[in-house]
């Protein structure tokens, strides 16, 4: 959940220039777009492998970016010149905050012992609304270790409301307990 600085900040002014020459709409949907590109194992890799030359990379970057906004394309050639395609695989992550942090929103992750539906995590959400004051945003991560219940985190806050979390506070309660010897 955590995003590189570097990323963050990138991300940051593309989401600002969007806004700023009204075309927010259809850089959203770009970056979501190339997300989703770098969601694929084998793009993340190819990127990232340091035997691909840097051209070969920036002719993959323009035909991914073809299709894109005139505004998105050129915040891909800029990290290409700037030697910052690292960048490219949290991009998308970087910028969504930003989208919900304008729409007085957050994301958070629900870990729980099976997988939750829609109407689960909009139920959910729906509760720690009032707690963070914003809308937010679940998604569902699967951890058999939980056993039962579950664990949601949100904005670097955890409300563990697990079985295993239980268990781990009665076990910390039961070690600091004093034993009376008679």
């Amino acid at each position: 959940m955590n995003t590189s600085p570097v990323t963050v900040r990138f991300a940051g002014a593309l989401f600002e220039l969007s806004r700023e020459k009204g075309s927010a709409a259809e850089v959203d949907r770009d970056v979501e777009r190339i997300g989703a590109e770098f969601a694929e194992p084998s793009v993340r890799a190819y990127f990232a492998d340091a035997r691909v030359a840097h051209a070969e990379k920036r002719k993959q970057l323009e035909r991914l970016g073809a299709a894109c906004h005139a505004l998105t394309q050129n915040f891909l050639r800029l990290l290409a010149d700037k030697q910052r395609l690292s960048i490219l695989p949290e991009l998308a992550t970087a910028y969504r905050r930003f989208v919900l942090r304008e729409r007085g929103a957050v994301e958070g992750e629900v870990e729980s012992a099976r997988p939750l539906s829609a109407a689960d995590l909009a139920e959910i959400a729906t509760a720690l609304t009032p707690y963070f004051k914003k809308q937010i945003v679940l998604t569902n991560r699967v951890e058999p270790a939980l056993l039962a219940g579950a664990r949601v985190v949100v904005e670097n806050r955890m409300i563990d409301a697990s079985a295993q979390g239980r268990l781990d506070a009665l076990r910390a309660q039961m070690m600091a307990a004093r034993l009376n010897s008679n």
